[in-house]
Protein backbone atom coordinates (compact mmCIF):
# COMPACT_ATOMS: atom_id res chain seq x y z
CA UNK A 1 0.00 0.00 0.00
CA UNK A 2 1.15 3.63 -0.87
CA UNK A 3 1.04 5.68 1.89
CA UNK A 4 -0.84 9.01 1.44
CA UNK A 5 2.63 11.12 0.63
CA UNK A 6 3.97 8.82 -2.01
CA UNK A 7 0.11 9.02 -3.35
CA UNK A 8 0.12 12.23 -3.49
CA UNK A 9 3.57 12.67 -5.36
CA UNK A 10 2.25 10.66 -8.31
CA UNK A 11 -1.07 12.07 -8.61
CA UNK A 12 0.07 15.70 -8.49
CA UNK A 13 3.23 15.57 -11.11
CA UNK A 14 4.97 18.93 -11.56
CA UNK A 15 3.98 20.18 -15.15
CA UNK A 16 7.77 21.53 -16.43
CA UNK A 17 8.50 22.53 -19.35
CA UNK A 18 9.98 19.36 -20.55
CA UNK A 19 6.57 17.44 -19.77
CA UNK A 20 4.22 20.58 -21.82
CA UNK A 21 6.96 19.96 -25.16
CA UNK A 22 6.29 16.38 -24.77
CA UNK A 23 2.60 16.26 -24.82
CA UNK A 24 2.68 18.36 -27.40
CA UNK A 25 5.04 16.45 -29.99
CA UNK A 26 3.33 13.56 -29.23
CA UNK A 27 0.19 14.67 -29.48
CA UNK A 28 1.23 16.35 -33.16
CA UNK A 29 3.23 13.16 -33.88
CA UNK A 30 0.07 11.44 -33.27
CA UNK A 31 -2.28 13.51 -35.26
CA UNK A 32 -0.39 13.38 -38.59
CA UNK A 33 0.36 9.80 -38.56
CA UNK A 34 -2.91 8.55 -37.96
CA UNK A 35 -3.68 10.97 -41.11
CA UNK A 36 -0.72 9.41 -42.76
CA UNK A 37 -1.67 5.92 -42.17
CA UNK A 38 -5.28 6.11 -42.93
CA UNK A 39 -4.63 7.84 -46.27
CA UNK A 40 -1.68 5.55 -47.40
CA UNK A 41 -3.96 2.16 -46.01
CA UNK A 42 -0.86 0.96 -44.07
CA UNK A 43 0.19 0.54 -40.02
CA UNK A 44 -0.03 3.39 -37.78
CA UNK A 45 3.19 1.73 -36.22
CA UNK A 46 4.89 1.81 -38.97
CA UNK A 47 4.15 5.45 -39.90
CA UNK A 48 4.87 6.50 -35.81
CA UNK A 49 8.26 4.41 -36.07
CA UNK A 50 9.42 6.51 -39.15
CA UNK A 51 7.64 9.80 -37.78
CA UNK A 52 10.16 9.14 -34.05
CA UNK A 53 13.05 8.22 -35.97
CA UNK A 54 12.84 11.18 -38.25
CA UNK A 55 11.87 13.39 -35.30
CA UNK A 56 15.33 12.16 -33.20
CA UNK A 57 17.18 12.67 -36.38
CA UNK A 58 15.99 16.42 -36.87
CA UNK A 59 16.56 17.09 -33.42
CA UNK A 60 20.00 15.72 -32.91
CA UNK A 61 20.87 17.99 -36.04
CA UNK A 62 19.13 21.27 -35.08
CA UNK A 63 20.49 20.97 -31.47
CA UNK A 64 24.02 20.16 -32.72
CA UNK A 65 23.79 22.98 -35.50
CA UNK A 66 23.07 25.23 -32.45
CA UNK A 67 25.27 24.26 -30.63
CA UNK A 68 27.94 24.51 -33.50
CA UNK A 69 26.63 28.68 -33.86
CA UNK A 70 26.86 29.03 -30.36
CA UNK A 71 30.48 28.05 -30.20
CA UNK A 72 32.01 29.70 -33.63
CA UNK A 73 29.63 33.01 -31.51
CA UNK A 74 30.95 33.02 -28.15
CA UNK A 75 34.57 31.33 -28.55
CA UNK A 76 35.83 32.17 -32.06
CA UNK A 77 39.48 31.53 -30.69
CA UNK A 78 38.67 27.92 -29.37
CA UNK A 79 36.75 27.13 -31.87
CA UNK A 80 39.32 28.08 -34.97
CA UNK A 81 42.03 27.01 -33.52
CA UNK A 82 45.70 26.49 -35.24
CA UNK A 83 45.06 22.30 -35.03
CA UNK A 84 42.14 22.71 -36.57
CA UNK A 85 43.54 24.87 -39.56
CA UNK A 86 46.42 22.52 -39.87
CA UNK A 87 43.85 19.41 -39.80
CA UNK A 88 42.10 21.19 -42.49
CA UNK A 89 44.89 21.68 -45.02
Amino acid sequence: MQSAKEKENVEGRDWNVLNIVEVFVFTIVSFFANRIAVARDISIHIVWFFMMVFLCFFFVCFFRFVWFLFLVTFFPQGFFSTNLLVLLE
